[in-house]
């Protein structure tokens, strides 16, 4: 710290205190290990270390820097987590898990939300479970297939036609309107007709169905 000023009683009357060791990972050199200041201060005798808020979020080894660069990545030409994990790897060398990844965006709940007036018309629609304090829900779940990026997320506790509907309904709503790409569950045929959408099966999912 250039000006060192205890954080609990405001004096400047501290001395050094040793060292906390650190690793914190950065977008250019990655894993790094560092040694941080310890200082302790002579009025109150409290203990306080030099303050790395504006390099790196506090319990987090990941600097900002290369949480940024994750923003950057599934903002403007990726829209995948996968992709953006490949990335890390293939650019700097860095491994990092795609759900630390949602972590970061999502400590920004603005991030994960592109222009809506892009979306193409031609969508991804999908139903995944996941389990949520012991219990399995339905996340359902629909993507701009040009952009690859989310334009609607939500969690239901069933996925019958009437929470599809519902779901697709709302989510479209004042959007260009072409077409929605599923699986094969019969059920969501005459649901994205009734929306005014064109069907279009899976590939993966059909080849799948194929070969059994």
């Amino acid at each position: 710290m250039s000006l060192a000023r205890c954080p609990h009683c405001r004096t400047r009357h501290i001395v050094k205190y040793g060292f906390t060791k650190r690793t914190l990972v950065f977008k250019e050199i990655s894993k790094t290990k560092v040694k941080v200041q310890r200082y302790i201060c002579k009025r109150c005798s409290k203990t306080f270390q030099t303050d790395l808020t504006s390099l790196v979020d506090k319990n987090s080894n990941f600097t900002n820097e290369l949480k940024s660069e994750s923003e950057h990545l599934i903002s403007y030409y990726l829209g995948s987590l996968k992709n953006v994990c490949k990335s890390f790897k293939k650019f700097f060398g860095i491994t990092v898990s795609h759900q630390t990844i949602e972590n970061w965006l999502f400590v920004n709940e603005n991030i994960l939300e592109f222009d809506l007036g892009r979306c193409s018309g031609y969508y991804v629609f999908d139903v995944e479970w996941i389990k949520i304090n012991g219990e399995w829900k339905y996340r359902h779940k629909l993507l701009d297939s040009i952009s690859n990026c989310i334009v609607a997320d939500a969690i239901y506790d069933t996925e019958d036609e009437n929470t599809v509907e519902k779901f697709l309904r709302e989510s479209t709503a004042n959007k260009n309107k072409i077409a929605i790409t599923t699986d094969l569950d019969k059920k969501y045929a005459s649901i994205i007709l009734k929306l005014g959408f064109k069907h279009q099966l899976c590939i993966f999912h059909t080849k799948k169905s194929l070969n059994k």
